[in-house]
């Protein structure tokens, strides 16, 4: 049976004493990678430049995408922003409230997320637009967090040109390269596949200019990685 308290379990453990804690990341093309307890619950200071820049351009309420541990959002929430942390790992979720004391934490995707009260920026950090799973999903994901979205408001991302992982092959445009299977697991629970989309700069703005969004990148990463922002301020 397939598990949906992955990271919540890694955390807990980790958090309880276990420094070696980790979760396993499988694909079917590629080598088992891992992530480890300790960066899923750094703190300001250990996070990666484009996640402090990311953090530090938020502005009035955020919405906290994939929240996880809630280092970002309990870092947001430290500087008096009104931070709601969205997250669909339950155990995970009792971290946010117990440990982390984060405000307003909710355990749902966004596809099911509908809030009265809109948001003035959406968080997608550590590859957060991949939650899109595909290139054919992606206007159903940005709609998703633009309805949640006020006027004048912005989505903070984070995403990847991968196209490096396949030096000596055509990238595919259809289906798109950038687009990946994954589970987690952590000892004995693992997740259900699920689908998980890097896409490139040049395609996002592309995208972004079809459906008359502002697009910028905020950072360029050595990595292929970037951090871009979309606004609704041109719709």
């Amino acid at each position: 049976m397939y598990s949906t308290e992955v990271f919540g379990k890694c955390i807990y453990d980790y958090h309880s004493g276990n420094k070696k804690a980790h979760v396993k990341v499988h694909a079917p093309d590629f080598d088992d990678d891992e992530i480890p307890g300790e960066y899923l619950l750094r703190n300001f200071p250990q996070m990666p430049d484009w996640e402090q820049l990311a953090l530090e351009k938020c502005r009035g309420s955020v919405l906290d995408i994939g929240a996880c541990a809630g280092g970002h959002s309990a870092w947001l929430q430290s500087k008096g922003l009104e931070v709601t942390a969205l997250e669909i790992d339950p155990l995970a979720c009792r971290f946010l409230n117990e440990e982390r004391n984060i405000s307003k934490v909710v355990n749902e995707s966004i596809y099911d997320f509908q809030s009265k009260k809109k948001f003035d920026t959406i968080l997608l950090l550590m590859n957060g637009l991949g939650i899109a799973g595909t290139t054919r999903n992606l206007s159903q994901f940005i709609f998703a967090c633009l309805s949640n979205l006020n006027p004048g408001g912005q989505i903070i991302f984070e995403s990847a040109d991968v196209g490096y992982l396949f030096p000596d092959e055509e990238l595919s445009l259809d289906p798109y390269y950038g687009e990946m299977e994954y589970q987690v697991s952590f000892e004995k629970d693992i997740s259900e596949p699920f689908p998980w989309l890097y896409l490139d700069s040049k395609n996002m703005k592309l995208f972004c200019d079809k459906h008359l969004l502002a697009f910028d990148v905020l950072y360029q990463g050595e990595n292929n990685n970037y951090l871009g922002v979309i606004s609704n301020s041109e719709r």
